[in-house]
């Protein structure tokens, strides 16, 4: 079910951690025996790593979060709540904006947006008070979060970058064993 992929997303990140660690240890095992073969397998299968999590997390923005939006929301309780609580602790409406709700199942049902699409927040807001909302101006999650959600994503691309450079630097200083 699609309620289930939320809880599937933590589940990925999990294995990610648990094979990143591995390959951590890997790489200490690489080092400490200055084994090039080693150090180099360990650099590809972070590369590998470090592009299946980055595509994997856009996939799933893509495909599933607006989606689930559209077809589960007002529907499914867990959905409901999981949104009800993004939106009311970041003061947004939807994913990009009130509009993720037209078509939707909730706007179908109620003929209105969620209560938080409109400031003040009530429980009859029109696409007009929606649109015209501060809500709708300041909703764009993604870009609400920019700063930090960059700030973070650079950090771990740099923190990679440094790791899989220095990996492959000391692997290529190093004979064949």
């Amino acid at each position: 079910s699609s309620t289930l992929q939320f809880v599937n997303v933590s589940y990925f990140l999990i294995v990610i951690g648990a094979i990143l660690v591995v390959l951590g240890f890997l790489g200490c095992c690489g080092a400490q025996k200055e084994s090039k073969c080693l150090l180099i397998m360990v650099n590809l299968q972070l590369w590998v790593v470090r592009i299946c999590a980055c595509s994997v997390c856009l996939a799933h923005l893509s495909t599933t979060v607006t989606p689930t939006l559209k077809n589960q929301y007002g529907k499914v309780p867990e959905v409901t709540q999981i949104w009800n609580t993004t939106m009311s602790t970041v003061k947004c409406c939807g994913l990009m904006n009130y509009t993720d709700f037209t078509d939707s199942y909730y706007y179908k049902e109620h003929n209105t947006y969620p209560a938080f699409c409109c400031k003040p927040v009530n429980s009859s807001c029109s696409e007009a008070a929606a649109h015209n909302s501060s809500v709708q101006r300041r909703s764009r999650f993604v870009l609400h979060w920019g700063p930090e959600l960059i700030s973070v994503f650079l950090s771990l691309q740099l923190t990679c970058s440094t790791t899989l450079s220095k990996s492959l630097a000391l692997s290529t200083s190093l004979p064949y064993l």
